[in-house]
């Protein structure tokens, strides 16, 4: 994680993916002791798109979900707005990335997004090109 001057912006790579290095730059290091890694992931699951706008959401889970939303948490912002026999509510304050979008579709046949509208019509296009991929014939 750092700064990039070519795109400026902090920037996170993935040192595990790299299998060569194809020419070394002629760019001196500069340590930044600036970033606060902490403060910087605080509004995210996962580690992309870390800086976007943080947004309200409210998620419905079906009622059997309950005591694992209770003792794993989906982040720390997680408030229960509702939790009886009908289902469980919550408010979280998110950046809306990859990671929250994966984690979502891994639980989809139990959650409903409330709000914000986007993020459901995000996932419902992604559940439905998963649909097609899955039913057309090869």
């Amino acid at each position: 994680m750092g700064y990039s001057d070519a795109r400026s912006k902090v920037i996170n790579l993935a040192l595990d993916r790299i299998d060569r290095i194809r020419e070394v730059a002629d760019v001196v290091y500069k340590t930044d002791n600036t970033i606060k890694v902490n403060q910087y992931f605080k509004n995210t699951i996962g580690i992309t798109d870390a800086q976007g706008k943080v947004e309200d959401i409210e998620l419905w889970f079906a009622p059997n979900m309950s005591p694992y939303l209770k003792i794993q948490p989906l982040h720390a912002s997680q408030k229960v707005v509702k939790n009886d026999k009908e289902g469980v509510i919550l408010r979280l304050q998110l950046v809306i990335n990859y990671e929250f979008v994966s984690q979502l579709l891994s639980n989809c046949p139990h959650v409903r997004v409330l709000k914000p509208v986007r993020l459901r019509n995000k996932l419902e296009a992604l559940l439905r090109k998963a649909l097609e991929l899955n039913t057309s014939q090869s």
